[in-house]
């Protein structure tokens, strides 16, 4: 099955496919009553699976399990990076406003060493 299918509009309150991507997983997808969407992970999503995401699904799971590491504006643009089972993530924001232009999975290169010298370290303990 095709884990992207979870996300498609349903006509009930939740529902739940399982998929397997190298090892077996379930996402489920429930709407309260509040009609914010919230996803559940039955094991650690890595890289390679959160990238099979669409972006709403990717920023989700991230906003559920990952961990601030810092935010930077410079000549790239402006960005929030997030440690997230492992791995890191970052968050691209457009020029103006604050809405999300892409949520990218990654763990090493060019946007490994821009999120590094943005960490300030006098902070960590």
């Amino acid at each position: 099955m095709n884990p992207q299918r979870i996300f498609n509009p349903c006509a009930g309150s939740s529902n739940a496919l399982s998929g397997c991507l190298g090892s077996c997983w379930t996402l489920q997808r429930h709407t309260p009553h509040d009609g914010n969407t919230r996803l559940t992970v039955g094991r650690t999503v890595t890289l390679y699976e959160l990238n099979t995401l669409d972006m709403d699904a990717r920023a989700s799971h991230l906003w559920t399990h990952g961990e601030y590491v810092t935010g930077i504006a410079d000549a790239q643009g402006r960005s929030n990076f997030y440690a997230l089972h492992g791995y890191f993530v970052e968050v691209e924001l457009f020029d103006e406003g604050n809405a999300i232009a892409a949520v990218i999975p990654f763990n090493a290169g060019d946007r490994y060493e821009r999120m590094i010298r943005g960490v300030d370290l006098s902070r960590l303990t």
